[in-house]
């Protein structure tokens, strides 16, 4: 080890001849760094700035320069969406260049004349596959775009009119047959849907018991995603205004890849919530009954009132897990409005809207969202304490991706209404398996975060010594706030509101550099994040690198700003002194 040493020493003694690095190493040294630790740090900072030599521009490099081209390239994405709007609008035709045939007679107008005729009149004696056929071309010249079930498309469209695009939406649920008629009309296909959201459904839901066969039917997702070569993912995920909502799906469908933005603060009106209703199930043989759970039915309607009452501006839905418990729950519901009529100016308010206030049962809901979403379980055990292995739906093919459907509809809150405990459920299916998990992750908040944690990365030694020097400056923070692979990568705690942030600290390290192009890393990240309510504070690692310190007290001021904003201080308080990290 003496040798080693002298050795060590006699490099220190060239490199300080060259670069003037030997009071740093002793200084590091004799502050109780090891040997590896200092060597490595003066070669990869020699390393840099032999870099910087031969490249000068990252010497001019500041963070204040991409500061403004970020806001350059913001301006310069609005102006180009608003010419593609321009675009489109100049496309508009001019209603004089569209053939028509004008007449005294109805049966005799075509093209504009019969469309000017129909809108004239508020009941008009053309049905909608006459208009199509006598006035297909102005009409197409005008409405560009159809909106059309399958069996629309093959009713009132003349087998001639083809589309130059046809997307196909919640695919999962379209069989390939219904699909077929529409894409041999149209020149290009787009197939828009999720592999773990609802199969195509044949019937409707009378029983708890759903066709063994039922899983065979193949949707026109599955078909396009054996035949199209170009697919892709989308990751990021807006629904969910609280990353709970979503946390448990994320996990168990989407191997942590779904990105959601991180909570700015603590709500308790928001995210998860279970409710234990102790209701008794019962069912005959068949697994029917005309009132399945009364106990857990009564419940739920308690739940819809005080929603009523204390969330008035928060839409509100209903899903059940079995079609009759359903039809119970809207007549109890029906006969409290009658008795009680303060509940209608809930629903008025909602009425006419796309959020209007819905009871469905769970084969009904794909597509559909709304702020609250209220799960009503059912099952649970019988009078005499046992629990029928019978879980209608969910038990069949796919039945987990009925569960995802079921649990991925709220923006803002979900209440799971249930008589079922997790250990209740034993059918080894994966759809029963499934709820067991979610009724857990309901009652805990806990989920396995191995995976997600994988793909969110690691606290970078950057991030870890900022964490440190900020909370031995009495500042509270936490590394790497959220639950997917978005992470803000730092957070500071807002000391007068708890469970909130103050602000955020985004560095340029893994998670800046891994994004997929510039409008996404420098742009849209931060603008969806400051739309939620986060103050954003940047630093940059080569300017870091240059000068520390004053990076260092910039950042501290930006925080102290924010908390003077509510919590004032005398110009005289004395600043808490902190050590600056060992540099030369």
């Amino acid at each position: 080890m003496g040798s080693d040493f002298c050795s060590f020493n006699g490099r220190l003694a060239e490199l300080d001849a060259t670069y003037h690095c030997d009071r740093f190493a002793r200084t590091a040294l004799a502050a109780g760094f090891s040997l590896a630790d200092v060597f490595a740090k003066r070669f990869l900072r020699e390393l840099c700035r032999d870099l910087c030599r031969q490249e000068p521009d990252f010497l001019e490099f500041r963070g204040e320069n991409v500061e403004n081209l970020r806001e350059e390239l913001g301006q310069l994405m609005e102006e180009v969406r608003s010419a593609y709007c321009n675009l489109i609008a100049s496309m508009t035709p001019d209603p004089e260049a569209i053939p028509s045939v004008n007449a005294r007679r109805v049966g005799d107008k075509r093209g504009l004349a019969l469309l000017r005729h129909v809108g004239e009149k508020t009941k008009a004696r053309v049905t909608a596959r006459e208009l199509i056929h006598r006035a297909g071309d102005a009409l197409n010249e005008f409405c560009p775009c159809f909106l059309m079930t399958p069996s629309s498309v093959a009713d009132y469209l003349p087998s001639k009119h083809t589309f130059d695009l046809l997307l196909i939406d919640e695919a999962s649920q379209m069989l390939v047959e219904e699909a077929a008629g529409s894409v041999l009309r149209s020149k290009q296909l787009v197939v828009v849907g999720d592999r773990q959201q609802m199969p195509p459904t044949r019937y409707m839901v009378s029983t708890l018991e759903v066709p063994d066969d039922e899983d065979k039917d193949e949707s026109i997702l599955e078909r396009a995603s054996l035949a199209l070569s170009s697919k892709r993912r989308l990751l990021y995920h807006y629904r969910s205004e609280d990353e709970a909502l979503i946390a448990f799906s994320n996990h168990e469908f989407y191997d942590g890849e779904l990105l959601t933005i991180p909570n700015l603060r603590e709500d308790p009106t928001m995210g998860v919530h279970l409710d234990r209703a102790g209701g008794i199930y019962e069912s005959g043989k068949d697994g029917s009954s005309r009132d399945p759970n009364p106990i857990e039915a009564e419940r739920v309607v308690e739940l819809i009132v005080e929603h009523a009452k204390s969330f008035p501006e928060r839409s509100l839905g209903v899903a059940v897990l079995n079609l009759r418990q359903a039809t119970r729950i809207e007549d109890l519901f029906d006969k409290r409005v009658a008795e009680d009529p303060s509940l209608l100016e809930f629903l008025n308010r909602w009425q006419g809207t796309p959020e209007y206030f819905f009871i469905k049962n769970l084969e009904n809901v794909q597509g559909d969202e709304r702020d609250v979403i209220l799960i009503a379980t059912v099952f649970g055990r019988n009078g005499e304490g046992k629990v029928y292995q019978r879980f209608g739906p969910i038990s069949q093919g796919q039945g987990e991706n009925r569960i995802n459907v079921l649990i991925t509809r709220a923006k803002k809150r979900l209440i799971v209404c249930t008589s079922l405990e997790p250990t209740d459920i034993s059918l080894q299916k994966e759809g029963p398996q499934v709820l067991s998990r979610y009724l857990s992750y309901a009652a805990t908040g806990d989920i396995p975060t191995a995976s997600i944690d994988a793909k969110a990365g690691i606290a970078s030694p950057w991030g870890k010594w900022l964490h440190d020097r900020l909370e031995a400056d009495g500042f509270e923070v936490d590394l790497r706030v959220g639950v997917s692979g978005w992470r803000v990568n730092l957070g500071i705690k807002n000391p007068d509101r708890a469970g909130d942030y103050l602000c955020g600290i985004e560095l340029d390290g893994d998670t800046y550099h891994d994004a997929p192009g510039a409008r996404d890393r420098d742009v849209q990240r931060q603008a969806i994040l400051e739309a939620k309510g986060w103050n954003i504070q940047r630093l940059w690692s080569v300017d870091f690198f240059h000068d520390p310190e004053s990076e260092y007290a910039r950042l501290r001021h930006g925080i102290e700003k924010l908390l003077a904003k509510k919590n004032p201080v005398p110009e005289d308080t004395p600043e808490a002194p902190s050590e600056p990290p060992p540099t030369d």
